[in-house]
């Protein structure tokens, strides 16, 4: 999937020079398979292998808003730890949040992780329709607007999606986990 997808991360990367992530839901997390940035020298959570909540940053909401119901009502349940002051922990205001991603196709934050960093997001989808994966970009709010990036990531995320229906059948789902557990490893 990663491989398929790359040559659309790198152009998205190329045309923005900002940091450029593919990731996939692994449980009530996500981990990420990709991130493209404009400096080599980062080793925080967003790394390749890394995971994060899905709350705190777009490429995670994405992920949340079309997983299946019962991963949203298990994840709601579960502590939502605040990282900024508009971190969103409110379970009714990210059911909220998650429906208007679902209807847009596309996630948009503000300081949710960090204060200064905002996210773009959209879903990548499989040959059965089903969200396999999220592209995000993430920006510095001190010198971007978001939302001007929602169409770029919107089409990169199209494309991707297109990428991937060439692909071989997918893995069964215990090669799928072994997969992620190892590149969680690394």
């Amino acid at each position: 999937m990663r491989e398929r997808a790359l040559p659309h991360l790198i152009d998205l990367h190329r045309r923005t020079n900002m940091t450029v992530h593919f990731a996939v839901r692994n449980g009530l997390d996500l981990i990420y398979l990709e991130a493209l940035r404009p400096h080599p020298n980062y080793t925080g959570q967003n790394r390749i292998g890394g995971r994060l909540p899905m709350h705190v940053g777009g490429t995670g909401l994405v992920l949340l808003a079309f997983a299946p119901d019962d991963v949203i009502d298990e994840y709601l349940r579960g502590p939502l730890r605040r990282y900024t002051p508009q971190t969103i922990v409110d379970p009714g205001e990210l059911r909220a949040l998650l429906e208007r991603i679902r209807h847009d196709r596309v996630s948009i934050t503000r300081g949710l992780l960090t204060a200064r960093a905002g996210s773009v997001a959209a879903p990548v989808t499989g040959p059965d329709g089903q969200v396999e994966a999220s592209v995000g970009l993430v920006c510095l709010l001190d010198r971007h607007e978001p939302e001007q990036y929602a169409e770029l990531v919107r089409g990169t995320a199209v494309r991707a999606s297109h990428a991937l229906l060439d692909r071989p059948a997918p893995m069964s789902p215990g090669a799928r986990e072994f997969h992620l557990r190892h590149l969680a490893r690394r």
